[in-house]
């Protein structure tokens, strides 16, 4: 008898400890950051037009992530974290595949590697702008460019302050011309 209580009281904690483990579905709205991903990898498809199909890299993301962690609580981020890049030949002639990652909120006030520099903060004014083609101006920085976007990866991080930040990661591929030539003087 004692041990039918044992093993009956085993039990019953193993289905307690089952239903804290289990998730209570999932009808519940996606979190902000993901809100905010989706909507950044829709905002790049559209303006690629309808035969894109991007979606949000895996090994990309995680790239993002990564330079979200070095986002400090007041939001700053080291230029040189917050902007990475690679380039690497192709085995086309003067092609070079590009990975670009972006974590600051504004590469042009960037002076020096070593300078911190605001991070990329979303908010909800900025998703709904992301979220609308006309305003988000995505078209208008794509509609000049000569190369391919291979892949993207977009990631979120909310900090302890509320506040909620972007990193995104782009593979494209672009074609090179020649040198050009100083004029003759």
């Amino acid at each position: 008898m004692k041990m039918l209580k044992k093993m009956a009281a085993l039990l019953l904690a193993g289905v307690m400890a089952m239903a804290l483990l289990t998730a209570c579905g999932d009808d519940s709205a996606p979190s902000f950051g993901k809100q905010v991903e989706d909507a950044a990898i829709k905002a790049v498809n559209t303006a690629l037009g309808e035969n894109s199909t991007l979606t949000n890299d895996s090994t990309l993301r995680a790239q993002a992530a990564q330079m979200l962690e070095k986002v400090n609580a007041d939001g700053k981020i080291v230029a040189k974290e917050g902007i990475t890049g690679t380039r690497k030949p192709t085995d086309k002639k003067n092609v070079y595949e590009i990975t670009l990652g972006i974590a600051v909120k504004n590469i042009g006030e960037v002076k020096k590697a070593d300078d911190l520099v605001d991070a990329m903060e979303v908010t909800a004014a900025d998703l709904a702008k992301l979220q609308d083609p006309k305003a988000n101006g995505i078209d208008d920085v794509l509609k000049g460019y000569n190369g391919e976007i291979k892949a993207i990866g977009v990631a979120t991080k909310t900090l302890s302050n509320g506040k909620t930040y972007m990193a995104m990661v782009v593979t494209y591929t672009v074609e090179y011309g020649t040198v050009p030539t100083q004029p003759a003087q």
